[in-house]
């Protein structure tokens, strides 16, 4: 009886020690990802940061106006660069948000420019120069009349509205929109809030019409919410 108790206890701290070397193994694995991950990281400020120091906003910009192809990939590399905040500043300043006003405005436009160009204006728009060049470059007309585009993706969808309600929480542009905003653009969202499969588009579309100033349309809004 106490050979198979020293048996069993000795099994038991077998067992235990297995245990303990597979959650070593895996803090390791984890601890590694998490280096790679800071290297990743790392890198891509680097790159940057060196993105910008070679002066690529302006050939960047000269790229969104030729084929499509390329314009989608300036656009996407255009907006990775706004998410860095150091650059956020030299991007208003050369006048990106122009471009990318101009960019929406196309007859066609892609779901990938419409999504990164969404980015893109809600990354500089923070700052009041972001604010006042959003305006000056048209991008809300844009992103209206994207809004009312019927072949966009739910995806899609989801980063315009979440847009468009960003600029609505910022004070002169949510009387901006609020003035352009017509019957059909509510129309459009009150269609959108009603997607109840997709929750974060439907929130979305109520949080633009919930944020919309009172102007010369409200009955015109209320009755569209009835």
């Amino acid at each position: 009886m106490e050979l198979d108790c020293v048996l069993l206890c000795v099994d038991l701290i077998q067992e235990q020690l297995m245990e303990l070397d597979c959650v070593l193994l895996c803090v390791d694995l984890i601890l590694e990802q998490l280096m790679e991950l800071d290297c990743v990281l790392l890198c891509v400020d680097l790159i940057q940061e060196q993105l910008m120091e070679l002066d690529c906003v302006l050939p960047l910009q000269s790229l969104l106006k030729t084929s499509s192809e390329w314009r989608e990939s300036a656009v996407t590399l255009l907006s990775a660069l706004t998410s860095h905040t150091p650059n956020k500043a030299v991007l208003v300043s050369e006048g990106l948000l122009e471009e990318v006003g101009q960019l929406l405005l196309r007859p066609t436009c892609s779901s990938v420019i419409i999504t990164h160009s969404c980015s893109i204006i809600t990354g500089l728009s923070g700052c009041s120069e972001g604010q006042q060049a959003v305006t000056e470059a048209r991008c809300s007309s844009g992103l209206l009349g994207a809004l009312l585009s019927p072949s966009l993706t739910d995806d899609t969808l989801i980063h315009l509205t979440s847009c468009l309600q960003n600029l609505m929480t910022q004070h002169p542009l949510k009387s901006e929109l609020s003035v352009m905003i017509t019957s059909e653009h509510v129309s459009r969202l009150v269609k959108l809030s009603g997607r109840s499969q997709n929750p974060q588009l439907s929130y979305n579309g109520a949080a633009v019409i919930s944020r919309l100033e009172v102007t010369g349309d409200q009955e015109l809004v209320e009755v569209q919410l009835v």
